[in-house]
């Protein structure tokens, strides 16, 4: 569903009169906050019931299992909301089946009786920030049953959040399909690369080889991070290991730049990309290396290329992993001639160009979703 028939849908159903009230979240849903399981019951080989410890295991809507557990202390049952309640709180995702919870996930399960669960999802994420405000803690901030059972939430009747819901969950498909549509182009991309250069693991082309360094001027001496306390708001991009974090009112850098990750779990995890172009007037903290690379081609060769590759062997640390300067320097890269980066980078462009417009329309039905969430929600 598109952009236009999105907004079709919402001019053409008629909004649903609020007349709620606020309840306490743990009047109108049983609690069940996680407990870490013993470390000697989990594996990775599928072994229990799958093992969620916090926010870096959800999926866009529903976790995703790398661990198992077969003594689990606290469980989640299928179709309960799941929270992160630490290190960020207020992430939702909806647990698919029957699962172990560690201590950075709370399950929140519904009275069917009073409140809706794809409505009490959309009020969770649109209460994160309100969320937040109530975690307490030095090294991270968290909260706990008595928080979240106290936690006041907007309420009306079952047909009223039935509405309330479809119209929501019509603009989440079409943001849904959005990502897929962004996802299809980014494969895209990487099948080109491949059907050009070949498999970068394997070289079946027999290119030369050379490495990061030679393909790059690296410019992390530039970097400089600001605390949340000192940023001073602004037009500005501030980036770090995955991209914008905030945005800030001056620049260090003005030209098309490629930033790799330096640290932190996506290293390892790569749900997003590792490596990614910046362009124009930003900010770069100490948390992504900058390369400044020859010439564009080889820019956006080398970023699809370090986005393709497997380079756990040069990631050091478990607890918090970190690709230091010296080891990304030495990643060997495939030396294609330069006139088939240039055609790989054509191509590219003009996949650009459609990825573009596709996160365009995210942004849009964004905010069509944030004024209808304000709208009956309030904040």
């Amino acid at each position: 569903m598109n952009l236009r028939i999105c907004w079709l849908v919402i001019l053409m159903t008629s909004k649903p009169q609020f007349g709620g009230e606020k309840v306490k979240l743990g009047d109108v849903c049983t609690l069940v906050l996680g407990q870490s399981p013993i470390s000697s019951t989990c594996n990775a080989c599928g072994q229990g019931l799958p093992f969620f410890q916090g926010n870096a295991d959800f999926g866009r809507i529903n976790p995703e299992a790398t661990s198992w557990c077969t003594e689990p202390k606290k469980i989640a049952e299928p179709g309960d909301i799941l929270l992160s309640v630490r290190a960020p709180i207020g992430a939702v995702n909806i647990a698919l089946e029957k699962c172990c919870i560690g201590r950075g996930v709370a399950a929140i399960r519904p009275n069917s009786r009073i409140i809706q669960t794809d409505y009490l999802k959309h009020v969770l994420v649109s209460y994160r920030s309100q969320l937040e405000t109530k975690g307490t803690g030095s090294t991270f901030k968290a909260v706990g049953k008595k928080v979240l059972s106290e936690f006041e939430i907007p309420i009306c009747s079952l047909n009223g959040q039935s509405q309330i819901e479809n119209q929501l969950n019509q603009i989440l498909d079409c943001i849904e399909n959005c990502k897929m549509e962004i996802e299809q182009l980014d494969q895209l991309v990487k099948s080109r690369f491949v059907e050009m250069f070949g498999d970068p693991t394997k070289n079946q082309k027999s290119w030369e080889f050379g490495t990061v360094e030679s393909l790059s001027i690296n410019l992390d001496s530039r970097r400089v991070p600001i605390t949340q306390a000192d940023r001073v708001p602004g037009p500005y991009p501030y980036y770090g290991a995955s991209g914008i974090v905030d945005y800030v009112a001056d620049f260090i850098f003005e030209e098309p730049l490629l930033l790799i990750s330096e640290d932190g779990a996506n290293l390892l995890a790569r749900t997003l990309p590792i490596a990614f172009s910046i362009c124009g007037k930003t900010w770069v903290n100490n948390h992504a290396h900058i390369l400044k690379c020859h010439n564009e081609a080889g820019r956006i060769y080398l970023e699809t290329l370090i986005n393709m590759l497997d380079i756990s062997s040069y990631v050091t640390g478990s607890a918090q992993p970190k690709l230091n300067q010296k080891q990304l320097n030495s990643i060997p890269i495939m030396l294609p001639p330069l006139e088939l980066q240039q055609e790989f980078a054509d191509f590219v462009a003009q996949v650009d160009k459609s990825g573009f417009a596709v996160r365009q329309q995210i942004e849009k039905l964004q905010l069509l979703y944030d004024s209808l969430a304000q709208e009956y929600f309030g904040d």
